[in-house]
């Protein structure tokens, strides 16, 4: 059974003071989002790492089968591809012409 994780608000090590979405694996890996503006990635052993750094608000976390986060950020209206190393990609930010806010 994997660690309970804590969560400090403001610290590197947990999650900050709110949390939104939560993804959880198979394997015991659980990922967060929350008012960092990031993801919060916690193994089975609740080690804890920060991943991205949109500055934003995460609200909303999906998952494909290769592992690759995709993130609904409320604050500018975009969806974001979460890469593995930390990288983030703009995916959409409009539809049919519009913008998504």
């Amino acid at each position: 059974m994997p660690k309970r994780a804590s969560a400090r608000r403001g610290t590197p090590d947990g999650p900050g003071g709110w949390v939104c979405y939560i993804l959880a694996c198979a394997d015991g890996t659980v990922w967060v989002s929350d008012d960092r503006g990031a993801v919060t990635r916690i193994a089975p052993d609740g080690k804890q790492t920060l991943i991205g750094s949109m500055r934003a608000a995460p609200n909303g976390l999906a998952m494909d089968r290769e592992g690759t986060i995709y993130i609904a950020n409320i604050d500018d209206s975009k969806v974001y591809r979460l890469h593995k190393d930390g990288r983030e990609e703009v995916i959409l930010d409009s539809f049919e012409g519009k913008s998504l806010g």
